[in-house]
């Protein structure tokens, strides 16, 4: 299989799963922000760094996330969650 040919595959399975799990856009947001906040720990965990530096680098993360649940919950059309989801999908 041709590198553009897995390419579009795995584009097409990232954009496209997600609005068929029936869950709002912003929840795979979420959940990825945390899968981002644990890779990161562990990466952390495994270079050596501090036990308090992880956990306060863990608590950052995770209150961000959180944030983005908590906003994007309350009001999902909002312009700052439409900000959160779009800031996402430029990474």
């Amino acid at each position: 299989m041709s590198v553009n040919r897995t390419l579009f595959i795995s584009l097409i399975t990232v954009l496209v799963l997600p609005a068929c799990s029936g869950d709002p856009e912003w929840v795979g947001v979420y959940e990825s922000c945390q899968d981002k906040v644990k890779r990161g720990i562990s990466e952390m965990e495994q270079s050596g760094q501090g036990k308090a530096m992880n956990d306060m680098a863990q608590s950052l993360g995770m209150a961000a996330c959180e944030m983005i649940k908590a906003n994007c919950e309350q009001a999902p059309e909002s312009a700052a969650c439409r900000a959160i989801i779009d800031g996402y999908k430029q990474e």
